[in-house]
This record gives structure tokens, C-alpha cells and sequence, in this order.
């Protein structure tokens, strides 16, 4: 393992640091990138558990062995080195010799070997034997549980002690984000509304201004160069820690992949359950429930799936692409914080931004209909 982390060599310049998120995501899916070398997983992995950075990622690691378990590092070809490094750093934050085996792919021996624990036979070789004869001829007795080391029994009393002190420290953590929703909910929030194409309207928004983009772009293959214009407005608005999310179709999904990639680094797919009738694609032959939002940047942890209980007949009143404000609700409440400003490029009826300044947020959003815009700004002013 190289003393320099290998995620600094490879960090964007425009950008002072990575997210962890951003680091582990790319971390859960390293075994499948072609060239990504086992010594280049431990460098990014060392630099999430330095600082307790792994605690900012996954669904809620508040335990250091959840979060190890999340990690197979198994694909790849282990040199003895960095493994050893690995396994003792891990040591040192009191992840379970079980854990650290799950995750490397390895026996549990072998993870012993590298802490450099003996087992108890080899810490006693004698004591197989001792209860038959101590040397006199006499027999010992055999040992009982109440023999074994204090610090087998002490140790999980102190692991209960700091797991209690981090479930209080998360409990209130989510009391002091619901009461800065609460406050933000009472403040003003600002509101930008342009008509145009974003491309041209918005190209005066400072560069990583921007907390978040949630948007719901049009489908289809003639609107599909939008998204690669749509990737870097995003690229050059929003903070370093910025979250861009997608509600797209499946139709064209490898296309749009193709077209977004290149820009802020790709984070995940969440499932976005849709309320009312599923939608049947005639061409595959397929009768679809739900939709991906495709997330790339950084932004805090979230639940995957958004479940939007709206069957959708309302928002198609407002625009015939709407959405649910149910589901959107949801998905600005996952994905941002409050006074975040929330930007949607592509707003149609605005009901992104309405869920985003019911919530408490900033808004800015265009569109190139001025009919919706009259209609967001009915609806938000």
C-alpha cells in the first residue's frame, strides 16, 4: 500500500476532495473495472477509514464490521503486503477477525496469521493434555468458562458501550436535521424562475453554486443529446459534494449512461415506484412498475427506493410528462439537505421545485414552454 492514497492522484482538478460516498461507490464496484489493482482498493479504503469517513457512507454504518461485511474485495488477486496493512488497520478500529475474512475472501486463519494471533492451541500447546496429568501423576481439572481471559468477557461490554454511544450520537443527528427542516420551513426560500432553454438562461449561475439537480428530462431518442449538455452544465454548477439525480426511462437507458459518463462520477440507480397503472413498452415487451433515478456526483446517504403513492392523474393535468409531487417529495427529502438550492433545468410544471420549497429549500428552474412557467410560478409564488 502506497503511503500517498492512490484517490488523490486520480481526483478531478477542479475538485479539492472527493466525497466518501463518492470513494465507496467506486470502491463496491472496483472488482468489475478492468486495471483496478488490489493495492489501489486498499489505498481508497484506508483513506475512508481514516477520520471515520466510513460513517458518512452506506445505509447507516454507524458498526464498523456492517460496514467491512458491505466491502467484497474476494475478485481480486491479494498480495501478502497491503493485505497484512489491511488487516491490522482494521484491527486497530476492532473490526472482527470474521468480518475482515467475509471481505477479503479468505480463511479466518489467514486473518488471524496477519494480526499475528496465535491460536489457543499454539498460545498453549500443553493444555490439550494438562487435564490428564499435571506432571505428578495427578489428574487437573479441565478449564471452565470462568478460567478464560477478562478480556474475552470485558470486550464485549466495551463494543455494547460504543455501539450505544454512536446509536445516541445518530439519534441525535436525525433530531438536529428535523429541527433544521423545521426552521428552513419557516424562513424565506428563494425562488428563480427563467423560461428558455437552460443551456442559454442559465448560463450566468456561478460555478458550484448549486447543491443539487433533480430533474425528469424528456424521453425518447430526439431529446437524448440533451443529457450530455444536461452533464456538463452539472459539472460546472454544482458544489464539490453536489448530487445530480435523474428520473429517466428505461427505452434508452444504455444511451443515456453512455452520454452522461465522463462528467461527475456515476453513484447509483434508485428505484422510483410509481403510483397509478404501470407503463407497457410495446417495442420490449415488458409492463414496467417503477423508473430509474440515475445519481451521479456525491450528496449524504439515502434509502434506494422512493415509493410515490400519487397515481399521477393530477400531475398529468399540469403537464402531460408530470410526475407525482408525492414521489418528488420524497426524493428532494432524501437527497438534500434544507437551504440546499435545488435546481431543475427541465422543470415542466415546476413539481420538483414545489416539493423542494415545501421542504425548505432554494429553488431555480427553467423551461422552454412559457405556458409552464406561468404555471411553476402559480403554483410557487
Amino acid at each position: 500500500m502506497t503511503d500517498k492514497p492512490v484517490y488523490a492522484e486520480t481526483a478531478r482538478p477542479d475538485s479539492q476532495a472527493e466525497a466518501p460516498a463518492t470513494v465507496y461507490g467506486r470502491l463496491l464496484e472496483s472488482a468489475h473495472i478492468s486495471g483496478y489493482s488490489f493495492e489501489r482498493v486498499c489505498a481508497e479504503l484506508e483513506w475512508l477509514l481514516e477520520e471515520d469517513r466510513w460513517r458518512s457512507v452506506g445505509p447507516g454504518y454507524d458498526d464498523i464490521n456492517a460496514f467491512v461485511r458491505s466491502v467484497d474485495l474476494s475478485p481480486f488477486n491479494m498480495k501478502t503486503a497491503p493485505r497484512q496493512k489491511l488487516v491490522k488497520r482494521l484491527a486497530e478500529l476492532e473490526a472482527s477477525g470474521r468480518a475482515t475474512a467475509k471481505m477479503l475472501g479468505v480463511n479466518h486463519k489467514t486473518v488471524q496469521n496477519d494480526r499475528g494471533e496465535k491460536s489457543p492451541r499454539q498460545r498453549d500447546p500443553g493444555s490439550h493434555d494438562q487435564h490428564q496429568s499435571n506432571g505428578s501423576g495427578e489428574k487437573s481439572p479441565p478449564e471452565r468458562w470462568f478460567q478464560r481471559d477478562h478480556r474475552d468477557v470485558v470486550r464485549p461490554a466495551e463494543q455494547r458501550t460504543k455501539r450505544l454511544a454512536r446509536d445516541q450520537e445518530a439519534a441525535e443527528r436525525r433530531e438536529g436535521r428535523a429541527r433544521a427542516t423545521a426552521e428552513a420551513m419557516a424562513s424565506p426560500r428563494g425562488i428563480d424562475l427563467r423560461c428558455g432553454d437552460f443551456r442559454e438562461v442559465l448560463a450566468d449561475i456561478e460555478p458550484a453554486s448549486i447543491d443539487a439537480i433533480i430533474t425528469d428530462p424528456p424521453y425518447g431518442q430526439k431529446w437524448l443529446p440533451l443529457l450530455t449538455d444536461l452533464a456538463r452544465f452539472a459539472d460546472r454548477v454544482l458544489s464539490p459534494i453536489g448530487l445530480m439525480a435523474i428520473l429517466y426511462g428505461h427505452t434508452w437507458l444504455p444511451d443515456a449512461f453512455r452520454l452522461l459518463d465522463g462528467f461527475r462520477p456515476y453513484r447509483w440507480t434508485a428505484c422510483y415506484l410509481m403510483g397509478g397503472p404501470a407503463f407497457s413498452s410495446v417495442q420490449r415487451g415488458v409492463q414496467s412498475g417503477w423508473k430509474p433515478v440515475l445519481l451521479y456526483g456525491g450528496g449524504r446517504r439515502f434509502d434506494d427506493v422512493i415509493r410515490n403513492a400519487d397515481t399521477n392523474s393530477a400531475a398529468k393535468d399540469l403537464h402531460q410528462w408530470g410526475q407525482g409531487l408525492d414521489g418528488f417529495v420524497t426524493l428532494v427529502e432524501r437527497l438534500t439537505d434544507p437551504t440546499d438550492i435545488v435546481c431543475d433545468p427541465m422543470m415542466g410544471a415546476g413539481t420538483t421545485l414545489v416539493a423542494a420549497n415545501a421542504l425548505g429549500r432554494h429553488v431555480l428552474g427553467c423551461d422552454i414552454d412559457p405556458d409552464h412557467v406561468k404555471r411553476a410560478q402559480e403554483r410557487l409564488l
